[in-house]
């Protein structure tokens, strides 16, 4: 007496082996996807840290300027040189600060850090310190005199610039580490949720 196979056995086994081959390919699938999600991820980031770094750079360096423009009038004025040749430096030196609050403005640091509407008056109250005193350092390059009292009004101005472009890099700097403590976060609880979904 021959045995005979049960009916379907082969269908079974046949769907058995085309449900293996999806589940690995499924894996595989989500493997790809993952790891597209998280370069993605990465880029961003690395994306926001470059904007930032630039933002975070271009108020340094207009802090540096402000101070050292600044600390060159109040030297001319200590030591009372104030000729030709260290007035012409001075407004070099203004130019540079210049093309500084330019660039800040080119960066876009207002939509890439201010949510704060006090900080907002504050880069427009060290825009305004820059551009109103254009009129003195055009009266430098022209070759005209300035007088101890435009000197002594620029002076109290400049020391103004100087401190709020510092109290602007303090600024700037607490946001970028705040952010990136908070990128930190969002990104481990990002992490979690992934994983427990896969």
């Amino acid at each position: 007496m021959t045995s005979k196979t049960p009916f379907g056995s082969d269908e079974i086994r046949k769907a058995s082996r085309t449900t293996a081959a999806i589940q690995v390919f499924s894996v595989f699938l989500l493997a790809i996807l993952v790891s597209v999600y998280v370069d993605i991820s990465h880029r961003q980031s690395d994306l926001r840290d470059a904007v930032r770094e630039n933002a975070m750079w271009s108020v340094y360096q207009f802090n540096r300027e402000a101070h050292d423009l600044h600390h060159r009038l109040e030297l001319m004025m200590n030591t009372g040189q104030v000729d030709k040749a260290s007035l012409e430096d001075l407004s070099i030196r203004y130019d540079v600060g210049y093309s500084r609050m330019k660039m800040l403005r080119e960066t876009k640091f207002e939509q890439n850090f201010l949510s704060d509407p006090s900080v907002i008056q504050q880069v427009d109250k060290i825009q305004r310190l820059i551009f109103n005193n254009a009129p003195i350092f055009d009266a430098i390059i022209a070759g005209e005199g300035i007088s101890k009292a435009s000197l002594t009004s620029l002076d109290y101005e400049l020391a103004v610039l100087s401190r709020e472009t510092a109290d602007l890099l303090v600024y700037t700097n607490t946001k970028i580490s705040t952010e990136r403590a908070e990128g930190r976060i969002e990104l481990e609880s990002l992490q979690r949720k992934s994983m427990g979904l896969i």
